[in-house]
């Protein structure tokens, strides 16, 4: 969400430097809730993929998890079940992430 967050928090920043006299239209408070609204949604659609591919696991090896903080990467590490459909659903998803923020990054260079 941050990285969304950002992108969104770009956009308005360009906006204000390149077209001052046009902020107010362009950034109304309908667009910043859009953008926010879409912001939420596209990182909870990616936390709630990441809790289907752990719920695909159906064992552990007998080993104790260190980390207070259960990364997705870390319990799949530990799965004695097949996690290569998890690795592909996992990089995809950095995919389309890397694809969207620098799509926003580059339309907030123009």
């Amino acid at each position: 969400m941050d990285d969304m967050l950002l992108t969104v928090m770009a956009y308005d920043r360009f906006v204000a430097i390149y077209h001052p006299l046009h902020y107010t239209v362009i950034m109304n408070p309908r667009l910043c809730g859009f953008l926010t609204l879409v912001s939420f949604l596209l990182s909870l659609l990616d936390s709630q993929l990441h809790n289907l591919m752990i719920l695909q696991i159906t064992n552990f090896k007998s080993v104790e998890i260190s980390s207070y903080f259960c990364d997705p990467s870390q319990l799949l590490n530990l799965s004695c079940s097949d996690n290569y459909s998890d690795n592909i659903v996992k990089y995809f998803l950095a995919a389309i992430y890397h694809s969207l923020s620098q799509g926003s990054f580059s339309l907030t260079i123009r």
